[in-house]
């Protein structure tokens, strides 16, 4: 392991896809570096909103999520990133996941939650009957978790309908 500073921005998120280590930052950026000791490379993303989440599907194709509605997606690795936001309002996104290159999941601020099944290229909200912060969620084969404040978690299996979990 091995110690950086990078430019005494805030770091939110990280994570990995097969020796990739991605890092979450300030003002649009993103952050590359290996699972080896490897130097670290800044990326922008072209937004200025904070980054909040990375969800890599494979080598090539990534997805982040920040404020003010800030959704992007990569076809080369993070290399370069096009908005992918159509349908998202104007709201603090903390968290994003993909199954595979078509389904995912973001969510937000006040209760904000919404899937995408092309890709990210639409986007549809989601009744979550909360206002509270939606801070992470994870799409996994058999459905989708969400949790947020106050002990707020969701669950939905495949095509079912959205439970509280108590």
């Amino acid at each position: 392991w091995s110690s950086y500073t990078i430019n005494a921005e805030d770091l939110s998120s990280v994570t990995s896809f097969g020796n990739d280590v991605w890092i979450a930052g300030e003002t649009g950026n993103i952050h590359k570096t290996g699972k080896s000791n490897s130097a670290v490379s800044t990326i922008s993303t072209g937004s200025t909103s904070n980054v909040n989440s990375i969800s890599f599907v494979n080598n090539s194709v990534g997805f982040i999520c920040g404020d003010n509605g800030t959704v992007y997606k990569s076809l080369n690795g993070g290399e370069s990133w096009t908005v992918s936001n159509s349908g998202i309002a104007n709201v603090n996104l903390n968290s994003i996941s993909f199954l595979d290159n078509m389904k995912g999941v973001v969510v937000g601020d006040d209760g904000y939650a919404y899937l995408t099944d092309d890709g990210g290229m639409t986007w549809t909200a989601q009744a979550m009957v909360t206002n509270y912060n939606l801070l992470k969620t994870k799409y996994f084969t058999e459905g989708i978790v969400i949790t947020g404040e106050y002990g707020v978690m969701k669950t939905k299996l495949n095509s079912g309908i959205w439970n509280n979990v108590d």
